[in-house]
């Protein structure tokens, strides 16, 4: 399951609530957060003064979209072909090594509607 994260009104409210002398403890139960969640929250507030959320990066694709429309040109050859034959073949053609789910993906994605 993804990381969602605190919203800016949850975030507003936990700067609020310590500023105002209300404890971590009582802060973190109101708000049904860790005790953690309220002092890294604070304490990040403090470091940057801004309640913006730090930047995240996400993994870098290992396929590019013609690999992936490659993928969907095997795929509709033989649909019924599994995600796992489709990976052999892959690897076989362009040397790359790819997760399963990797290729359900680029089968889906290059697709479109």
């Amino acid at each position: 399951m993804p990381h969602v994260g605190l919203s800016d009104v949850q975030r507003r409210g936990i700067i609020t609530f310590v500023e105002e002398g209300v404890t971590q403890r009582d802060i973190a139960a109101a708000m049904g957060v860790s005790q953690w969640v309220i002092s890294k929250t604070y304490a990040r507030y403090v470091e940057l003064q801004s309640l913006q959320k730090r930047p995240r990066r996400s993994r870098r694709k290992i396929t590019s979209a013609e690999q992936d429309r490659f993928l969907c040109q095997i795929a509709r050859r033989d649909p019924s072909v599994s995600h796992t034959i489709l990976q052999r073949q892959f690897l076989e053609a362009t040397g790359i090594s790819v997760s399963v789910e990797t290729i359900r993906q680029g089968v889906y994605t290059a697709e479109g509607p």
